[in-house]
């Protein structure tokens, strides 16, 4: 019997993480492991689409994922998962380097590897990997440059220039290269801070820094989890309500901001729950017919959400959208 293993954003076998599997005694076996926390709305998307393609294909499905998102506890499930001698792995790649010591550790052990979430394979020097005609490394996603990019041209073409950007942390490269990207598409420098450095006290720095630059016109927020907070926090400060929010995902409260005018301009849309199915959908056709897709990378986005598309797919935010 064929065994199947991806790696799902971190759920883990100790009592340290938590941990879902669908099982299937005539199926193959796949685990994931990803970097999403818990709450993570990309993540909660991504997990409905992988799950809905293992049940399409007859897949068994381990997810796994660290709850806080530490890159330490990444770095455990995956090195308990190719120790497990998988026959396939998804990983949600954090950061580049990571990505390409987890890519050359899986195929030293002739495990073929997809990538979900990252920019492509061209990021982490998968040309130079082993094992590469039997079975190429794949992406599934968004380029996070590009979609930044795409935010910061958008946000140009409507005269909301003078902007921000707000990352959850600093050590995930995605987050940053967004940040970049909007910065090359403004045509512009872009201040960049750090949430977990300022969470606790965000409305005193948002009141001080709009003291001190009152021509403040758009808050890029990477994470859309964090959207919500963003926008309470600045409606509570007198004379800044139409501070416009742009954003990466989408959840259900996202949308109902974009169909506020003012509250939120719009997000850019990567649609997790696509790449969860492909990624299924390709180890399918690699197991049970020998067919090996023939895009290195396949881009699900980036695609602009705003006031004319929220109300359409609001009812789909945070499941298949």
């Amino acid at each position: 019997m064929i065994r199947f293993i991806i790696i799902a954003m971190l759920f883990s076998i100790t009592s340290a993480y938590g941990q879902e599997r669908l099982v299937r005694d005539d199926a193959p076996y796949i685990i994931f492991v990803g970097h999403g926390r818990d709450y993570n709305n990309s993540w909660i998307v991504f997990r409905n689409g992988l799950v809905a393609g293992m049940n399409r294909f007859g897949l068994n499905i381990e997810l796994r994922n660290a709850p806080k998102g530490d890159l330490s506890d990444v770095n455990n499930l995956m090195e308990s998962a190719i120790a497990a001698k998988p026959d396939g792995l998804i990983l949600s790649v954090p950061r580049d380097d990571l990505a390409r010591e987890w890519a050359q550790k899986a195929q030293k052990n002739n495990i073929p590897v997809i990538f979900v979430g990252t920019s492509g394979i061209s990021h982490i020097g998968g040309d130079n990997l082993q094992n590469q005609q039997k079975f190429p490394l794949i992406s599934i996603g968004q380029d996070h440059y590009q979609s930044g990019f795409l935010l910061g041209k958008t946000l140009r073409q409507s005269g909301k220039t003078n902007a921000i950007c707000f990352v959850p942390r600093t050590d995930i490269d995605e987050y940053l290269m967004r940040c970049q990207g909007a910065a090359d598409g403004l045509n512009q420098r872009l201040d960049i801070f750090s949430l977990d450095k300022i969470r606790n006290n965000l409305s005193q720095f948002l009141k001080d820094y709009l003291a001190e630059n009152p021509e403040l016109q758009t808050i890029i927020v990477t994470e859309i989890t964090a959207l919500n907070d963003m926008r309470k926090k600045l409606n509570a400060i007198t004379g800044n309500e139409n501070i416009s929010l742009v954003s990466f995902g989408l959840t259900r409260r996202a949308a109902q901001f974009i169909r506020a005018k003012g509250q939120v301009m719009f997000t850019i849309d990567e649609q997790p729950f696509l790449q969860g199915y492909t990624a299924a959908m390709i180890y399918h056709n690699y197991f049970q017919h020998g067919i090996i897709w023939g895009n290195r990378h396949i881009a699900t986005g980036p695609q602009i959400i705003d006031a004319s598309e929220a109300r359409s797919i609001v009812n789909f935010a945070g499941t298949i959208r």
